[in-house]
């Protein structure tokens, strides 16, 4: 509550006093002149994780008090849009998919987060995905897509679970 992550659109992204509005520190490794579209604290407040939209097939982990990155998440064969932390910070989901074309990928992706390995791959939108996230109790995720469904899924299984018409 003391601290404030913010994107950037030239592929830094930035943490803040929430107090005071000095910059605490610059997180620098996106491609340059990239938007950061996603950057999320862990629940304990002691990661960040980043993506860049258009410019890259990965999610970043970052030390928010040194500003190093801790570990890149590779995997998705294009851009990443979305990512988010699991409610106990063991894992990430991820959506990928070019938001005008769908891109090759349209796929969720769901990450430890320590070791970076995919533990779940999960397809069946039409389109590109744009935000995903996880239920109170982790066991499930959703993912919008601009194929005009918000899905959600078992997270342990990949199953689809529900469908809902989100017309864009």
């Amino acid at each position: 509550s003391r601290r404030v992550a913010v994107s950037r659109f030239d592929g830094t992204a930035s943490v803040y006093d929430a107090s005071t509005g000095k910059e605490l520190m610059l997180f620098r490794g996106h491609a340059p002149g990239s938007l950061v579209t996603s950057i999320r604290w862990s629940p304990d407040g002691k990661r960040l994780a980043s993506t860049a939209g258009r410019t890259e097939a990965l999610t970043r982990i970052w030390n928010p008090d040194t500003g190093q990155e801790l570990r890149k998440v590779e995997g998705h064969t294009s851009n990443v849009n979305w990512v988010s932390w699991s409610p106990d910070g063991q894992r990430l989901c991820t959506t990928s998919g070019d938001m005008e074309t769908g891109g090759e990928d349209k796929s969720l992706r769901i990450w430890d987060a320590t070791t970076g390995q995919q533990l779940r791959l999960i397809r069946g939108h039409l389109e590109g995905l744009w935000i995903c996230g996880w239920s109170p109790n982790g066991q499930r995720v959703f993912s919008t897509s601009i194929d005009g469904t918000t899905r959600i899924w078992n997270a342990e299984t990949g199953e689809e679970i529900l469908r809902l018409q989100t017309p864009s």
